[in-house]
């Protein structure tokens, strides 16, 4: 009575025979004291195994054998029950394998609570192994209703193996709508673990995420529609806080697997979310750009994304440092990544003034390298023109700040005066700019390097017709002009001071002192008659500076 039925009905039995040894019965009840029927010498014949039931009543550690004890001894509620479930499935034998039953039976009843992960297994095989489409839908109808409470049990391995079940088992029945719930519940699990556990292992939830949607790429339609159903998206609006750097990178990946192809505004507004929590913290954040810097494009447009919405939510210049940090390294440590990722932001949205920030940030940490600008044009703006007709004003007006005076070599403005002659339109750099550019350039040329610098000196002047521009004393004229008088072969009548009008009130006294002492006893060698003085005055002379004055009262 205890066997399950298809293997009892294989079975002719007694509950009672005097003479056995005359029977055919293969189960045979009988009487110590009322038999034909002698324990001691039966026990040495090899086709009877005797039990005595009155004496040495086995008891086994079977947890289907006390389960039929418990049901013939206390309520039959116990185990009939059971033997109903068991005969769902085409198993008609009675091993130890009938304890894996059980164990599915208590899942299906009861939950995970007093299961071991290896027993979720071993029961999930028998009903695989044994397998029938009847039992699968009974099956499925019958632990549809503990799906929820088994999905706040289980951790991230038997999350897996329930699913895989799950969804064996609605495809072998053929019915979506299994399919969906089969779905539910390992969206729902995952959700209670990275929520509500306190030893989440995030790498280990992503991993599984990732290995099922690898094992569902046929039907990566169904999987998509599920993880970013309008309910769950609601949901998950709700839980982002508790686990941002999961929800974003589970939303990210979805996305991916979508082919970039989801155009609906809640999944949008649940990416922003995830990232809005997400930047709250520095770690989180970089936990989340490592996990997809292999991606090169998709490493792109989480960059960029987070860029706007830390703009859009006030500028945490910490965030900023970081993405900038981390495009930086990564694109030291390989330059082909470097290549693609540059490549990929340049095609988005917003992103040249992401590209911006990171020049600033290159800008600042290479302070002392005289070569960092022209580097920078070089390797990015001729790479990227329209970032560059945007941008280069900006850059170049920043590096000036940066490198005013001294701190810059003279030689690393004649390779930005080269590079803009040759590779820019006028359009492209701002008047204002580049009259502070050709000033400071001015500001480092003298009497004495005038001969040497020439070719600089007329590239300057180039530069401020093609500009129209007119600096302070306009140095790069004067050293120009001074020049071509100490040529005595020079004709005078060529009127080089004409078109050329000074303010040497800009300049210190000793500077104004030392030109004049270079360019006046030349000067007034061709000049003459009181009108040649007096162009030479105009020209020349600072009312406020009297020392001067009386320099040239001595020369004349």
């Amino acid at each position: 009575m205890s066997l399950p039925k298809k293997l009892a009905l294989q079975f002719s039995f007694t509950t009672y025979s005097y003479n056995p040894d005359n029977t055919d019965y293969i189960l045979c009840g009988i009487s110590k004291n009322g038999s034909k029927f002698n324990f001691a010498d039966n026990r040495k014949m090899y086709e009877y195994s005797a039990m005595n039931f009155s004496e040495d009543c086995p008891r086994s550690k079977s947890s289907f054998s006390k389960r039929a004890e418990v049901g013939y001894t206390v309520s039959k509620e116990v185990f009939l029950p059971f033997l109903k479930f068991l005969d769902q499935f085409e198993y008609n034998k009675l091993d130890e394998e009938v304890d894996n039953c059980v164990t599915l039976y208590n899942i299906v009843k009861k939950g995970l609570e007093k299961c071991s992960i290896e027993d979720v297994k071993k029961a999930l095989s028998f009903a695989i192994k044994y397998k029938s489409e009847e039992a699968y839908e009974e099956l499925f109808h019958q632990i549809d209703a503990r799906l929820e409470k088994i999905s706040t049990q289980v951790d991230v391995q038997l999350c897996y193996m329930i699913t895989t079940f799950l969804l064996k088992v609605s495809r072998d029945i053929g019915d979506d709508n299994y399919i969906v719930k089969a779905y539910k519940f390992f969206f729902d699990s995952l959700d209670y673990i990275a929520v509500y556990s306190k030893d989440t292992d995030i790498y280990e939830m992503l991993n599984l995420r990732k290995r099922m949607a690898q094992d569902e790429m046929d039907n990566m339609g169904q999987f998509l529609e599920a993880s970013l159903s309008p309910d769950r998206i609601k949901s998950i609006q709700k839980d982002i806080k508790e686990n941002p750097v999961y929800y974003s990178i589970s939303t990210i990946s979805d996305i991916i697997y979508s082919g970039y192809t989801f155009k609906d505004k809640n999944v949008t507004l649940l990416l922003n979310n995830c990232i809005k929590f997400l930047i709250a913290s520095e770690d989180n954040t970089l936990y989340v750009l490592n996990y997809f810097k292999n991606d090169c494009e998709c490493i792109s447009k989480i960059i960029i994304r987070i860029y706007c919405i830390n703009y859009y939510l006030g500028r945490n210049e910490t965030i900023l440092d970081l993405l900038a940090k981390f495009v930086v390294d990564e694109g030291n440590r390989d330059g082909n990544w470097k290549k693609k990722v540059y490549s990929n932001m340049y095609n988005l949205p917003n992103s040249y003034n992401f590209l911006f920030s990171l020049y600033v940030f290159q800008l600042k940490k290479n302070i002392e390298n005289q070569d960092f600008f022209t580097n920078y044009c070089s390797e990015i703006f001729n790479s990227f023109e329209e970032y560059r007709s945007e941008k280069f004003s900006d850059a170049f007006k920043l590096y000036l700040e940066f490198y005013h005076g001294d701190d810059a070599a003279l030689e690393s403005y004649k390779g930005i005066l080269n590079y803009i002659i040759d590779n820019l339109n006028m359009h492209i750099v701002d008047k204002k700019v580049m009259e502070k550019f050709i000033t400071d350039v001015e500001e480092k040329l003298s009497i004495d390097n005038a001969v040497e610098e020439n070719g600089l000196i007329e590239t300057i002047l180039k530069l401020k017709r093609k500009y129209n521009i007119t600096t302070i004393c306009n140095i790069s004229e004067l050293l120009y002009i001074g020049k071509r008088i100490e040529n005595p072969d020079m004709d005078y009548n060529e009127k080089l001071l004409k078109k050329v009008k000074y303010n040497f009130s800009h300049m210190s006294e000793e500077k104004y002192r030392e030109y004049l002492s270079w360019l006046l006893p030349n000067i007034l060698v061709q000049s003459s008659g009181s009108a040649g003085h007096i162009k030479v005055k105009k020209t020349f002379f600072v009312p406020n500076m009297k020392i001067p004055f009386t320099m040239y009262m001595l020369m004349v």
